[in-house]
């Protein structure tokens, strides 16, 4: 009896295409990912930012309807994101953090400096992320704010899974 549970535990586990469809809780232990803008995007405070292109994601863990990374693996994971700004009174000063959840890690300022150029600001960390966990990015503290982007891609996000956390 014991032998037939287990075998059926390994088919089922086997033919499972997520974690969560996986009744022993197993994954393959990737995921990894890169969003690109490929135009600007003005937002207001809490409002995600969206992503055009999605040449890599390993894992299918960000969800590009919602614009955030889906945590599938438990464990240790590294982002970084780049947020571009064109230099112009109508685009001064956007705000835009990584989230976790509803709760704010990181921020990147590009602050305007009026000379009508490009401005480019990043920031990166290192997060605990358990089943479900959201990471985004996010509009804070102005309303009205433009971040840029064009076919040459200046805001983009990444992550990808350092270490697993095994489920015992």
């Amino acid at each position: 009896m014991a032998l037939s549970i287990l075998i059926l535990i390994i088919a089922v586990c086997s033919t499972a295409t997520t974690a969560q469809q996986c009744c022993c809780g197993a994954s393959d232990g990737k995921s990894a990912f890169t969003a690109i803008k490929t135009g600007p995007q003005t937002g207001n405070v809490g409002q995600v930012v969206t992503f055009q292109e999605v040449p890599t994601n390993i894992g299918n863990d960000f969800n590009t309807v919602t614009n955030k990374f889906v945590c599938r693996v438990p464990g240790t994971y590294f982002f970084t994101y780049s947020i571009g700004v064109y230099d112009s009174p109508a685009l001064v000063d956007p705000v835009i953090t990584l989230n976790k959840n509803s709760d704010i890690i990181v921020g990147a300022l590009a602050r305007s400096s009026g000379t009508g150029r490009f401005q480019q600001s990043t920031n990166t960390a290192i997060l605990n992320l358990e089943t479900g966990d959201e990471v985004y990015l996010q509009f804070s503290h102005h309303n009205g704010r433009t971040i840029y982007s064009d076919t040459n891609k200046y805001t983009s996000i990444s992550g990808h899974l350092l270490y697993e956390r095994k489920l015992v």
